[in-house]
C-alpha cells in the first residue's frame, strides 16, 4: 500500500511519532466507504509495518498482532506513535486524533 505524506513529531532509537493529514480523496479511503471515508484497519497495520521497516530496520512481517479499535479514523490530522521493543521483537502503536485514541495495538514481528 501507499504511505501517506507525514511530518515528524518525535524520533528516538526505538520510538517514532508522526503526524498524518488525510483528505477525503486519500487513496487509503478508496471503497471504504463512498461518501463517508473511514481508514481501514488493514491500512493502519500496513502503515505501522512500513514505517517500522523504514525507521527501525525491522523486517516488515507480522507474525501475530492485536488491535483495538476505539474510534473511526476519518479525514483530518492524526498522530501515529510506534514504539519498537527489540527485547520482545515487538511493535506497539497508537493512532490518535486530538489526544483521543482511535486504535492501538501490538505486532509480534516475524521473519521473511
Amino acid at each position: 500500500m501507499h504511505l501517506p505524506e507525514f511530518t515528524f513529531i518525535e524520533q528516538t532509537k526505538n520510538l517514532v511519532v508522526v503526524n498524518i493529514t488525510l483528505d477525503k480523496n486519500a487513496r487509503a479511503f478508496d471503497g471504504h466507504f463512498p461518501g463517508h471515508p473511514v481508514l481501514p484497519g488493514v491500512v493502519q497495520l500496513d502503515w505501522v509495518m512500513q514505517l517500522a521497516h523504514m525507521f527501525f530496520a525491522v523486517e516488515p512481517v507480522a507474525k501475530d498482532f492485536q488491535v483495538k479499535f476505539t474510534d473511526m479514523i476519518t479525514t483530518g490530522s492524526i498522530t501515529l506513535r510506534i514504539e519498537f521493543e527489540p527485547e520482545l521483537n515487538r511493535l506497539s502503536f497508537n493512532y490518535s486524533k486530538e489526544d483521543k485514541t482511535c486504535s492501538s495495538g501490538k505486532v509480534k514481528l516475524g521473519k521473511l
